[in-house]
């Protein structure tokens, strides 16, 4: 199925609703059969529009709720919940998944993180064939920790469609917004 039939496009919404207005209009002035019916197929193609978007989730939308997802566990201090997202295969540098958990529960202890905002999120580039995702979003981390400032980070992420169908985060980078071509380096992970 097309991405852009379950995204959920707006502008397609309010083309068929649209439609269904003129000949709605049309209809009343004229009370023609032709006008009637094309108000009730705009009116169920709209219907069916909503129902698809609100039923069905294209690969953009479920990565974007996973990098949600994350975010939202991260505050809560449920990282399992978060890490359930990244591939097996997820590296950062030369660290694995496990080291990489360890790391960034200790760091949320530490710097007490209270929340995780993220906005702007983008797919650059999809390649369904090759089953990978190139993301980026911009976020910040709330925390009572010493280490915390009001700083604002651009994340850059690959995400790899697994063997089961979901998408999950292989490896990212992160950068100040201030040089958005210089990657930070997270203490402690190789």
């Amino acid at each position: 199925m097309p991405d852009w039939l379950i995204e959920g496009d707006r502008s397609v919404l309010i083309l068929l609703l649209i439609l269904a207005l003129v000949s709605g209009v049309q209809w009343w002035r004229t009370r023609g059969r032709a006008w009637a019916a094309a108000t009730a197929i705009s009116l169920l193609c709209a219907g069916g529009f909503v129902l698809l978007d609100r039923f069905f989730e294209s690969d953009r939308e479920q990565i974007g709720n996973s990098v949600a997802t994350m975010a939202g566990a991260v505050g809560p201090q449920k990282l399992d919940v978060a890490f359930a997202h990244l591939s097996p295969d997820f590296h950062y540098n030369a660290a694995k998944k496990a080291d990489f958990q360890r790391l960034a529960e200790s760091a949320a202890r530490s710097q007490r993180v209270r929340e995780v905002i993220v906005w702007n999120f983008d797919v650059s580039a999809f390649d369904a064939s090759k089953k990978r995702a190139d993301v980026s979003f911009q976020f910040k981390v709330r925390g009572d920790g010493p280490a915390l400032g009001e700083a604002f980070y651009l994340c850059k992420a690959v995400y790899v469609k697994e063997a089961d169908g979901r998408w999950r985060m292989l490896t990212f980078k992160v950068y100040p917004l201030s040089a958005a071509d210089q990657p930070l380096v997270i203490p402690g992970v190789g």
